[in-house]
């Protein structure tokens, strides 16, 4: 997978490992802890309406990252990005990307060098577990993330009704331009198996024809409609031929062949030879897509009997007829047995 290079906005940023480091995240004691959020950056950045991975403002379009639980609650809690740094964000962050299925068993802090107490006076230090809502989700399976994207002109803060000067988010209750989900990479078939995906979109095992391994950004919600298929948990061959049918390079290497050191005539053979080409491309375009299949495995939710197989049986589907090339009319070869045609 080729991950998006570092964005111009965030060239100014300093780097960790080859990593940005984001501005929203906690920096203490010359160390940075990723995926822990500086509060104070958060609640800067939510009323100036500035990108939490470059520090920019936002400008007339921007996304949000939204879990299930944030639609329920109406807000985001974490600031905007810019539609630049969103894939480079969804790329390497573990919790986007699909690298990490759980959280934390323990908060960032906890173990991190950032979490210790530094000796400036007026330095306040974080304490090891401020993470926020951590008790709530230590240890449980990662959510599904999505990115929402929404006009600058219906940017809205919502706010704790005990604390109505202090910011909470960014409320999802307004008009969105768009939904994308940020597809991850999930663990084998014998543990991502249950859900109903669509096997339309980008499939969460090993992609197959026209999927990516890397997260996609712009992926209708709509076009997300989950199917009583079962999950593709590998991919099928893009190139469907029926049984029996001769290779096309098979085919276009007979004009091409030198024989007895002289050059043969590329005229009728090369002709014909291309009419064959054309006939083979057709009759496998014409071929019905192959329905998703399930490798089933010991541990496998799916049932190996409510998968479709595929290709189907020799007697459900006989391949069409192929006429061979005329082999008479390439130089230097007969029809068989000595026999000419007149």
């Amino acid at each position: 997978m080729v991950r998006p290079g570092i964005p111009v906005r965030c060239l100014h940023r300093p780097l960790v490992q080859g990593l940005v480091v984001p501005w929203g995240s906690l920096t203490h004691n010359g160390h940075t802890a990723f995926g822990s959020l500086d509060a104070d950056r958060m609640r800067h950045a939510f009323h100036q309406r500035l990108c939490q991975i470059c520090s920019q403002r936002l400008e007339e379009r921007f996304f949000v990252l939204v879990r299930p639980a944030d639609q329920e609650r109406g807000y985001s809690p974490e600031p905007a990005l810019h539609p630049e740094c969103l894939p480079y964000a969804a790329a390497h962050c573990p919790m986007l990307n699909g690298s990490a299925t759980h959280y934390r068993s323990r908060p960032v802090l906890a173990s991190h060098p950032a979490g210790r107490p530094c000796t400036a006076p007026s330095c306040a230090c974080p304490a090891p577990g401020a993470d926020q809502d951590h008790a709530a989700r230590s240890g449980r399976p990662a959510d599904r993330y999505e990115a929402w994207m929404i006009d600058a002109r219906h940017y809205q803060l919502a706010y704790r009704q005990d604390a109505p000067d202090v910011p909470v988010g960014i409320s999802l209750n307004v008009p969105v331009l768009r939904e994308a989900a940020l597809q991850p990479t999930r663990p084998p078939c014998s543990t991502c198996c249950a859900p109903p995906w669509d096997w339309r979109s980008p499939s969460p095992c090993v992609p197959g024809p026209g999927r990516d391994a890397a997260p996609v950004y712009a992926t209708p919600k709509a076009s997300r409609v989950s199917t009583a298929y079962p999950v593709t948990c590998r991919p099928f061959p893009t190139t469907r031929k029926p049984p029996g049918t001769p290779s096309v390079s098979a085919t276009r290497s007979w004009s091409a062949r030198p024989r007895g050191g002289r050059a043969l005539d590329h005229g009728g053979a090369a002709m014909r030879t291309t009419e064959t080409a054309a006939r083979l491309h057709r009759l496998v375009l014409a071929l019905p897509p192959p329905p998703p299949t399930c490798i089933a495995t010991a541990t496998c939710v799916c049932s190996p009997s409510s998968a479709p197989s595929w290709p189907p049986a020799p007697s459900t589907r006989s391949p069409p007829c192929v006429e061979p090339p005329n082999q008479s009319s390439v130089p230097g070869r007969s029809s068989g047995h000595g026999a000419r045609k007149e």
